[in-house]
């Protein structure tokens, strides 16, 4: 016996339309608003009162308009229109100007002929049934399925609207409800629209909805427990923490690295770096649960916003926990769970042959160079027109309530820059299909210069109806944005300010500090740089790399030490080997004589950790120029910093400089915030400015827990 405990839920539609009495205490959720009402017994759905605010609720909503997987999807093909609704691989759903719905992935147009075995099949690839009713999903594997003309028996328009449908994708295997709403006369340019809901034909839910999950104290965990997959069900005993049930009989504390593979909870692994911006999910750095708490648990829990990893089916979930009784109190817990479309992202590899199959006649790719075409009407990349039956933007996707309003454009012309290559990375775009209302946002990701045309986005359809959501005033204006926006300035040319809020807890290894006693090359006065002598090629090219870091000279035997600046490093071999190095800060006092002796002392490991990047904030870092960043950092070696940064950033060169006070120990001094560690890729390439880095100098190892507040500045204008 096993109890999954579910809330009966619905459509804010279906609610209002319905109207029910809930029950004295029974819950109802809204999957349109993320809300509950509970029922008094007496009172109307439309008469209750919403008992508690979003059921998982993005920071300040940064993340894709799509980015949860599942719940429904509202389809409209308008009078004549094109639009397409882009179901899975192999599976679009359209209808022409007159006649059925078809499947534009496999035909040409809605084929009603009888003469062949694959007549009167369209939408080819599905099979529908509307005799079961959505009353009780939990038999859709089972039920009898028949092409979408004979359900109908040859008379579909006078019966679309009536039906309660489930449409099964053959080729995918899965499941669908679908609610037609439009069904318009073949006169009028065939418009149709319906809401579509994938099913999990195990037990009938809608995927992709909401899960409030309670494990009550003392309830048999084998009995009461939340069922993520197959292969992870995941509970808690009266004591200790949470486990999967399916795999383990109880709690395993064992710590990380203890070599049994045992922690719990098997199947899963976490991240504990928030929701503000989910389109990274995947690239996030995941560690079993104890260790993505740091092994305190019931003091963080309820504060985390919180990603799972299900490792075994390699799908991801935000969870909230809600409630987590401690001191071995019966082990009662709740938390909200919610699954995360990790579907969004297209890459094209190097030299590949990937297409974007966006839409009917709209597949994106690129070739080795250049930059991305339509391969329906183009055989190449032409920057006049390319991709064709596109226009752009590149105003920002934050503020999309301009969207049907802004000036759009070719994809090389609305960049409004030459060397798409240089700076694209990051950028954040509006793609319109020509002459429609079909729009998605494009995030870039990657893109390969100087040979084999790799890239990749995130892409995004954008319903216009949720855009044009807010509150209208008795005047007929309508509100669209609100004090949260962290668009705080938006002006002419691309320049916004922002402001962008975070945590980030890194953690630094030990390092192991080595000594190099050499002699000095050539004669320097009051000099930025040394060049000195090496004794092998490999010394040489491990202080040009990086591998050898926090380089510092000393010309008195060790008693002072001056920064070096790895980057600017460049070596020779004749005569012996050699490298050069400019200071840290570029400080005018270094004076010495050919064949001085000093001392060269460097770290191997206790790698810089990234805190900061321009990338991971709502306005991305397309158009970044700079930031002005407050901040507050623990440090449990040393103790408390709280200071500012300011970094200035134009095209391929940025700079940093800082400000800050500390309390604690005398140790807190060796902690660096704010280190650029960039390399010959990041200059040349715009692929890490304005990074910001935590490190040790002393090479200790040390856990840093930073907050800031920031202060973003974009703008289009760069010195060139």
């Amino acid at each position: 016996m096993t109890t999954r405990i579910k809330l009966r839920r619905d459509t804010e539609t279906n609610w209002t339309y319905n109207n029910p009495i809930l029950a004295l205490g029974e819950p109802g959720f809204d999957t349109t608003n993320n809300k509950i009402k509970v029922g008094d017994g007496v009172n109307t759905w439309t008469s209750l009162s919403y008992v508690m605010g979003d059921f998982i609720e993005l920071s300040n909503a940064a993340a894709p308009l799509d980015i949860w997987a599942g719940e429904w999807v509202n389809f409209v093909k308008t009078d004549y229109g094109s639009e397409v609704d882009e179901i899975d691989t192999g599976l679009s759903i359209t209808r022409g100007n007159n006649q059925g719905i078809y499947n534009s992935a496999l035909e040409q147009s809605y084929d009603d002929s009888n003469g062949d075995p694959d007549g009167r099949a369209s939408p080819k690839g599905t099979v529908w049934n509307k005799t079961g009713g959505w009353g009780d999903l939990s038999d859709v594997a089972t039920r009898t399925y028949d092409t979408f003309y004979n359900i109908h028996g040859g008379n579909i328009g006078g019966q679309v609207l009536s039906g309660q449908y489930v449409m099964k994708d053959v080729a995918n295997n899965t499941y669908y409800k679908i609610d037609f709403t439009v069904w318009g006369n073949a006169n009028n340019g065939a418009p149709v629209s319906y809401t579509r809901t994938q099913i999990d034909p195990a037990d009938g839910s809608f995927i992709g909805s909401p899960v409030e999950f309670v494990k009550p104290g003392y309830a048999d965990p084998f009995l009461v427990y939340d069922t993520v997959s197959a292969q992870v069900h995941i509970s808690r005993a009266s004591q200790y923490s949470i486990f999967n049930t399916v795999s383990e009989q109880g709690y395993n504390n064992n710590y990380p690295g203890d070599g049994d593979g045992q922690n719990s909870p098997q199947g899963t692994l976490w991240n504990l770096d928030g929701w503000r911006n989910l389109t990274d999910v995947k690239e996030r750095t995941y560690l079993p649960w104890v260790e993505a708490f740091d092994w305190a648990i019931g003091i963080k829990i309820l504060n985390s916003e919180c990603i799972m990893h299900d490792t075994a089916n390699d799908k991801y979930y935000a969870i909230k926990f809600t409630a987590w009784t401690g001191n071995n109190n019966g082990g009662g817990f709740a938390y909200r769970r919610r699954l995360i479309n990790t579907n969004l992202i297209f890459v094209h590899t190097e030299n590949g042959s990937e297409v974007d199959e966006i839409a009917q006649g709209i597949g994106i790719t690129r070739d080795a160079n250049g930059g991305i075409y339509n391969t329906y009407d183009e055989g190449s990349w032409n920057e006049d027109v390319s991709p064709g039956g596109t226009e752009w933007s590149f105003a920002g996707n934050h503020d999309l309530s301009d969207i049907e309003t802004r000036q759009y454009q070719p994809f090389f012309a609305a960049q409004n820059m030459y060397g798409i290559g240089n700076r694209i990375e990051g950028r954040e775009a509006v793609m319109r299909l020509t002459g429609t209302s079909t729009y998605y946002t494009i995030k870039f990701l990657n893109w390969q210069a100087g040979g084999g045309g790799a890239f990749s986005y995130i892409r995004t359809p954008i319903d216009l109806a949720k855009i044009n959501e807010g509150i209208r005033f008795a005047d007929g204006t309508v509100q669209k944005t609100s004090a949260s926006d962290p668009v705080k300035f938006r002006g002419p040319i691309g320049r916004t300010i922002e402001e962008y809020y975070g945590y980030k807890e890194v953690r630094i290894t030990n390092a192991t500090v080595y000594t190099l006693d050499t002699t000095a090359r050539g004669n320097r006065t009051n000099n930025d740089s040394v060049e000195f002598n090496v004794p092998d090629e490999e010394t040489q090219q491990q202080l040009i790399n990086g591998t050898m870091r926090n380089v510092s000279v000393s010309f008195d035997d060790g008693a002072t030490w001056i920064a070096m600046k790895r980057f600017y490093a460049y070596a020779g071999n004749y005569n012996g080997y050699y490298v050069a190095l400019n200071t840290e800060g570029y400080a005018q006092t270094i004076t010495y004589t050919n064949g001085a002796n000093i001392k060269i002392r460097y770290y191997r490991g206790g790698e810089p950790q990234l805190w900061f990047d321009p990338a991971a904030s709502p306005g991305g870092r397309g158009n970044f120029r700079g930031a002005i960043i407050e901040y507050h950092a623990y440090c449990d070696n040393a103790g408390t910093i709280v200071g500012k940064i300011m970094v200035a950033n134009d095209d391929g060169d940025y700079n940093v400089t800082h400000s800050e006070v500390a309390s604690g120990g005398s140790d807190v001094t060796n902690v660096n915030l704010w280190y650029s560690e960039r390399s010959a890729d990041d200059y040349n390439w715009n692929r890490s400015e304005g990074k910001l880095y935590a490190y040790r100098v002393d090479g200790d190892d040390d856990i840093i827990k930073i907050q800031w507040r920031a202060t973003m500045f974009y703008g289009q204008e760069f010195w060139d």
